[in-house]
């Protein structure tokens, strides 16, 4: 079996130019900027590089305006943790209503026609096999919270908030400290609502749920800006078998990401493919740098970003008269990844020196 190997200065190289980039969310141009790198590689290496061209209409905070995201009550600033992406605006001015704070799994929000509502979000823990099973079920995975799962469902009901008249809606975290709230980019699943909302934690979660409850009056400032035809582009390139090129490995990462952990996949994708330029395999592999993976409703009504490729490409990999037939996929993320650890109760969140468990 042959092994490919990375050197330690190429990746700190590549890890210190995402570091450089910043966040990279789907459209922006940090995340032009990662495709266009990628692409230069692999066409130094002799391979001839597509693109994919996504349009779509993209929302974001313009991060040279601190003035854009904020919350005040009774005069005092309240911290937002983050804000719900693709959810709206207000505007420059925000909006300055009633809270109302609304109980329960499914809430009343026409209790809080023409207001703000206030809304308590649970990260709770559980179990993570009745999530995910393990091969080896002696070795089960412990318990588990994934803010990423009440955040969507929570998500769920802004459309019925908007229809029922709701100005905005607030999302008060429990279950989580607010170093791992601070500046979550989720849900990402769901499209545009047109109602803006936010995540508060903590103290200041404690304090917007206390003031729902005794009826003040909250401005909230969510000054998003909406970019009608933007675009991204997936990128992606082959290189041909020398004994089977029938036959196709698909190579997979994503450009978009928050963090140099979330997405460093393309380090891999780069590394794998200057390597098999150098040395063809029996079956040709193809080389996938998706967009879209921060905004998969923009490219695909199911799966992930990686459908939309699939879908528009099939003669790489569905087999059948005139096709290439996939015989195997390789995904390449998150490499590297540390575990961190987050206590609600202490409300600490930091590093345990162990490996992210990953799914498989």
């Amino acid at each position: 079996m042959e092994f490919f190997a990375v050197d330690h200065d190429t990746i700190r190289a590549e890890l210190m130019y995402l570091e450089s980039l910043g966040s990279r969310i789907s459209g922006s141009k940090s995340h032009d900027q990662l495709a266009e790198h990628v692409k230069q590689q692999w066409a130094d290496f002799g391979m001839r590089v597509h693109e994919d061209v996504l349009r779509f209409d993209r929302w974001s905070m313009a991060a040279e305006n601190p003035d854009g995201l904020r919350l005040k009550i009774d005069g005092r600033d309240i911290a937002i943790s983050s804000v719900f992406p693709y959810s709206g605006t207000t505007g420059p001015l925000g909006t300055e209503k009633q809270l109302y704070r609304l109980r329960g799994p499914i809430p009343r929000w026409t209790k809080a026609r023409g207001g703000i509502a206030v809304v308590e979000v649970r990260n709770r823990e559980f179990p993570f096999d009745a999530a995910v099973k393990t091969w080896d079920r002696a070795r089960a995975w412990g318990k588990t919270t994934m803010p990423l799962l009440p955040a969507t469902f929570a998500g769920l009901g802004l459309a019925r908030a908007r229809r029922a008249g709701v100005e905005a809606v607030i999302f008060a975290w429990r279950g989580i400290s607010i170093f791992n709230a601070k500046g979550q980019y989720l849900p990402f699943t769901l499209p545009y609502q047109n109602i803006p909302a936010v995540f508060v934690a903590g103290d200041d979660a404690d304090l917007v749920l206390d003031a729902a409850s005794r009826a003040m009056r909250a401005t909230l400032v969510v000054d998003a800006v909406i970019e009608r035809d933007s675009t991204m582009r997936t990128i992606w390139a082959a290189v041909e078998g020398n004994s089977a090129a029938h036959e196709t490995v698909l190579v997979v990462s994503h450009s978009d990401g928050t963090n140099i952990v979330e997405e460093n996949g393309h380090v891999g994708l780069v590394e794998l493919a200057r390597q098999t330029v150098a040395r063809p395999l029996a079956r040709t592999a193809v080389f996938v740098l998706t967009a879209g993976h921060l905004r998969i409703p923009a490219v695909t009504d199911h799966g992930q970003a990686t459908s939309r490729w699939l879908r528009d490409h099939p003669q790489w990999w569905a087999g059948g008269p005139g096709n290439r037939h996939a015989v195997a996929g390789l995904v390449i993320e998150h490499l590297g990844a540390r575990e961190y650890r987050d206590d609600p109760l202490k409300n600490t969140y930091g590093p345990t020196g162990n490996p992210e468990p990953e799914l498989l």
